[in-house]
């Protein structure tokens, strides 16, 4: 994989969202949670956007995208998941200095969406590089099953532990600690997989 995966500080920054439906209730609500100021341009939107805009969570523009509109004030982000939008996006925004992601098109992406999920204080994320998205959010539905009961037990204490222990020592409190820590998984793969002739 050529991408360097980060985690992207997003809290108080302005990011937009272009598309109204699945995808984009999906990226915008993600956003929201991780405390972006998130502007979402559709002509029309899911309930669940629908509600975050009155709940005040998030703004929504009823029309389509606009790049002299809504670049005026350039996001740090920009996702678009609207595919007859993408190229215009893509090169609107990037001329705007924006980070941007055109979700099932990943030659047009600055950065790619991970699947995420929460085992206790620590976000699980399984990157594809947009290659395969359903495969990630599977496995990553399945990493979150089997651990985040013991992740969540083990990753409180190590929080209490870390809080505890002097700045000096703290490294080898915690590899003390953690001696003999190990994961296993099974793994069942699907009986039918797909061929090339299929």
């Amino acid at each position: 994989m050529a991408a360097f995966v980060v985690a992207l500080q997003v809290q108080g920054r302005r990011c937009l969202v272009v598309g109204g439906g699945a995808e984009a209730t999906s990226k915008a609500l993600r956003l929201v949670e991780a405390g972006a100021e998130v502007t979402v341009v559709s002509p029309e939107i899911e309930p669940a956007l629908d509600s975050s805009r009155a709940r005040g969570r998030l703004a929504w523009v009823p029309r389509a995208f606009d790049a002299s509109l809504d670049l005026a004030e350039p996001p740090f982000v920009v996702i678009s998941t609207d595919e007859a939008a993408h190229e215009a996006v893509r090169s609107a925004s990037k001329a705007a200095g924006a980070l941007v992601c055109c979700v099932d098109a990943p030659a047009l992406c600055d950065f790619y969406l991970t699947a995420q999920g929460a085992c206790g204080p620590m976000t699980l994320a399984v990157a594809s590089e947009g290659r395969a998205p359903m495969l990630a959010r599977l496995l990553r539905d399945e990493l979150v099953r089997q651990l985040d009961a013991p992740m969540r037990a083990l990753g409180d204490a190590m929080v209490a532990l870390r809080a505890r222990s002097a700045p000096g020592s703290r490294r080898a409190v915690i590899s003390k600690a953690l001696e003999g820590f190990s994961v296993e998984i099974r793994v069942n793969l699907p009986h039918a997989r797909s061929r090339d002739d299929e």
